[in-house]
């Protein structure tokens, strides 16, 4: 994850990588989310080979927690997650991935018409 830092003038300054103490082994989301009551925030990471979706938690002193295990049956497209005070919500929508067709045709992601209820 990239650190930012605003100075007291508004630049943003780059801070550099930080893996939260060699416990982040993969990028991560850029739309984390923070619980107000407690401080913990939350992230997740998707990638094309399982596992295809890895949710994260961090306490409130910013220390990576244990992922959780649970898993998709195929990879997908994730931009943006909800949470609430009992689940993380994750939109699985029509654009998915394809290792195969990545290698082919070297298109990250495509439209699964498998996907589309008519």
């Amino acid at each position: 994850m990239l650190m930012k830092s605003v100075t007291p003038n508004g630049d943003i300054n780059t801070r550099g990588c930080y893996d939260f103490h060699g416990r982040l082994f993969m990028s991560m989301t850029a739309h984390p989310k923070i619980d107000p009551d407690s401080g913990e925030a939350f992230a997740f990471c998707y990638d094309p080979v399982p596992p295809f979706l890895t949710y994260f938690r961090f306490d409130s002193n910013g220390v990576k927690q244990p992922d959780p295990v649970f898993s998709m049956t195929q990879p997908s497209f994730l931009h943006d997650f909800a949470i609430t005070k009992k689940y993380a919500i994750f939109t699985d929508i029509q654009i998915g991935m394809n290792p195969l067709d990545m290698v082919r045709s070297q298109v990250y992601c495509l439209l699964d018409n498998c996907r589309i209820k008519e």
